[in-house]
């Protein structure tokens, strides 16, 4: 069973018309295929300005085994607190990526977290397995790209990461790329 929490009240990065853009756009594109497998979680986390305590605004899971979920949250943490504390003095946008693999414990984890001026995103995924996992990275690209999308109206170092992102030479070929840049187009004009 398919679970989702949103916590409206801690989301100082994002609007409400953003979150509910994004919730469609995990749902309904970017991770469609990736919630039909099991073990699987999707965790959107941020934090205002610089500040270093990260709130979980959206969280979905498809029948995670919570001891693999924790696990996944610690590593996460500990990566947002190394890049945390390696940008804190750089100048906006910053992004860092990292894909795990702990197969004694069959959890595969991705997370990315950026920085931007109005704050830090952060977002990672847990799977059950390699092929789930490679699968998600696609809708990481996808969600990151929403993400600076939406920020970029009032963050000029969102539009800098975009292009970025949108440059970032990657195994994903060039028309996917495109596809998955239409779609959130597609999403976010639904929405804002």
């Amino acid at each position: 069973m398919l679970e989702m929490y949103i916590d409206r009240f801690y989301s100082n990065v994002f609007d409400d018309d953003e979150i509910d853009a994004l919730c469609d756009g995990i749902e309904n594109m970017l991770f469609k295929e990736f919630f039909e497998a099991n073990s699987t979680v999707l965790s959107i986390c941020c934090s205002e300005g610089n500040d270093n305590e990260l709130d979980n605004v959206i969280k979905i899971k498809h029948e995670a085994d919570k001891d693999k979920e924790n696990f996944g949250y610690n590593s996460f943490y500990y990566f947002f607190d190394d890049f945390y504390s390696l940008v804190f003095d750089y100048p906006v946008p910053q992004i860092a990526t990292a894909a795990l693999a702990y197969d004694e414990k069959s959890v595969f984890i991705y997370e990315i977290t950026m920085k931007f001026k109005s704050g830090y995103v952060g977002l990672f995924v847990i799977a059950g397995n390699e092929l789930d996992l490679e699968q998600a990275c696609f809708g990481m690209y996808g969600l990151s790209l929403m993400i600076c999308k939406m920020l970029k109206r009032r963050d000029r170092s969102a539009k800098v990461l975009e292009n970025t992102l949108r440059g970032y030479k990657n195994n994903m070929p060039e028309s996917l790329k495109d596809t998955i840049n239409k779609n959130v187009d597609r999403i976010i004009e639904k929405y804002l």
